[in-house]
């Protein structure tokens, strides 16, 4: 693996992305069926270098990822598909939108966040410098 990517640095030319998130905002879409599940699971990403990007949960990964997602939570992802931001409701300004595609994409939570860390100017995420690979994350710990 290349190491950790900046969201700022994220377009669909680069295989296999790995970035360190925080999840700061996370809402759903309901289903227009008589599904339980709704329809996507819709977040904006924060990075520690302050960058922003849109992510969705499609409809297909919605039950694998729906208990496993929280806001104000920082976790390690890879293996996402990257798409054009476009349409008319622009959670962001970065151009790509992050796309959960894989069903075993690898979900890795690194801590909570506690509300004095939301206020630090630094955007931190309160991540463990050390783990520069996800193959040193115990597999108990990978969701």
């Amino acid at each position: 693996m290349a190491g950790i990517h900046k969201i700022a640095d994220i377009n669909p030319t680069i295989n296999n992305l790995c970035v360190r998130i925080r999840v700061i905002r996370l809402w759903t879409l309901p289903s227009y069926g008589n599904s339980p599940l709704p329809y996507s699971i819709e977040m904006v990403w924060l990075d520690e270098d302050g960058g922003k990007i849109h992510a969705s949960v499609k409809r297909a990964f919605v039950s694998r990822f729906m208990n496993l997602l929280e806001e104000g939570i920082s976790y390690q992802i890879r293996y996402f598909g990257v798409g054009l931001n476009s349409g008319y409701f622009k959670t962001t300004h970065h151009e790509y939108v992050d796309l959960f595609l894989f069903v075993a994409m690898p979900l890795v939570k690194l801590a909570e966040i506690v509300d004095s860390d939301l206020k630090d100017s630094k955007n931190s995420l309160g991540t463990d410098s050390s783990m520069d690979d996800m193959n040193d994350i115990p597999q108990e710990y990978a969701i």
